[in-house]
């Protein structure tokens, strides 16, 4: 299990990477490029041999329209260069059986309303 982010007891926004394995947590990866909390969306993915974990949205000062994806077997964060068209903040995800389309649905845009899906 891998966590991503997420926020403290003092409210601290975090980009900490903690996996759990054989009964205990660790922190094997590196952190992400920016603090996410408020549930990003995440999936894990293997294109052109390479393991990739994603992750987008989540919430900063706002909601965030950024992605970034960690490339494990370098163990280094990759910012995506283009943004989702919606900040959003607790989306759902899912990467699809092709291992590249990874479908964003969802969310809250830190206006109180309700978001569709978004493909990537």
């Amino acid at each position: 299990m891998v966590v991503l982010g997420g926020s403290n007891c003092a409210a601290k926004l975090l980009n900490s990477v903690e996996v759990y394995s054989s009964g205990s947590w660790s922190t094997p990866l590196p952190a992400m490029n920016t603090n996410r909390s408020d549930y990003p969306a995440s999936g894990y993915a293997v294109i052109s041999g390479e393991q990739r974990i994603y992750v987008c949205g989540g919430w900063a000062t706002n909601s965030l329209k950024t992605c970034e994806y960690l490339n494990i077997g370098l163990k280094k964060w990759n910012n995506i260069p283009a943004n989702m068209s919606i900040a959003r903040s607790y989306p759902l995800s899912v990467v699809l059986s092709d291992g590249v389309s990874f479908i964003i649905c969802g969310g809250h845009n830190g206006y109180y309303e309700n978001l569709g899906y978004q493909r990537s």
